[in-house]
């Protein structure tokens, strides 16, 4: 890995760990202001061009907006939009089909019998907390089950995709016609 590609490496997990870090401050009661002020976004130019880099939020609650203006004008000024996947053409059912395939224990193999007992004990414990069966989730690989926990628990204390950043500039362009391109 080059100098310059670790470095492009860090400001991504950086940028990452501290839009993360700061939707989770906005979980509480808030201010007043929208959440979105607090968002990081980067401007990176050259002779050639110029691009911006903003942490994405894919979950989050109604108070991240409006976001910063400086982040809107960005946008306004950008002839296309990169995302990880652009989830507003996605075939959700596909995507959730294929999760479940690949989430699944093959028959006669569980979660329950690859889990250490205190992690099991954990989970069902958390689960009863829940009112949710562990028998439901028996069957699905730990990976799945922290997922399908993860995007419960976002909802309960009320985060939601439809307020999330990808999906707000993902409609903007898609309405404006702009250039949407997918790293995955």
């Amino acid at each position: 890995m080059t100098l310059l590609s670790r470095r492009v490496v860090w400001l991504l997990l950086a940028s990452f760990t501290a839009t993360l870090l700061l939707a989770a401050q906005g979980a509480g009661q808030g201010n007043g202001e929208g959440e979105g002020e607090h968002l990081l976004c980067w401007e990176i130019s050259s002779k050639v061009g110029k691009a911006y880099l903003l942490g994405s939020v894919h979950a989050a609650r109604d108070n991240l907006y409006p976001l910063n203006p400086a982040i809107e004008q960005a946008f306004a000024e950008s002839g296309a939009l990169v995302v990880e996947v652009d989830i507003s053409q996605a075939n959700q059912g596909a995507m959730q089909l294929g999760m479940l395939l690949k989430g699944a224990y093959t028959p006669g193999d569980s979660l329950s019998a690859n889990l250490p007992p205190q992690d099991l004990a954990k989970v069902k414990s958390f689960l009863d907390e829940r009112g949710v069966s562990f028998a439901a989730l028996d069957r699905l690989k730990p990976w799945l089950v922290a997922l399908m926990l993860t995007v419960s628990e976002l909802r309960r204390i009320g985060f939601s995709a439809e307020n999330g950043v990808d999906r707000h500039f993902l409609t903007q362009a898609h309405e404006q016609g702009k250039a949407v391109h997918a790293l995955e």
